[in-house]
């Protein structure tokens, strides 16, 4: 059996004032995407089930009305799970 890609995640700005880039790379077509937003405490702010288009997907979180502060930003698909901080100015 063929190994599968490595995932990974790509955050841009980092920090954020508007808007969170992300970009999802190393999937296969069609996978399913989980991808949350939590504070630090691990309350859970933010969440969409979406499908990528391809190897590689990009999506947008807009910051609405949360306060300055770390995030973090959690991708959740098949097997794996891609977690990173991004920080709010």
């Amino acid at each position: 059996p063929k190994s599968k890609p490595k995932a990974g995640l790509h955050i841009a700005p980092n920090p954020a004032r508007e808007s969170i880039q992300m970009q999802i790379s190393g999937l296969e077509m069609n996978t399913i995407l989980h991808v949350e937003m939590h504070d630090l405490s691990g309350l859970l702010l933010h969440s969409e089930t979406m499908h990528s288009a391809g190897s590689t997907h990009l999506h947008t979180i807009r910051r609405n009305d949360l306060p300055s502060g770390m995030y973090i930003i959690k991708i959740l698909f098949e097997d794996q799970v891609l977690i990173q901080t991004v920080a709010l100015e």
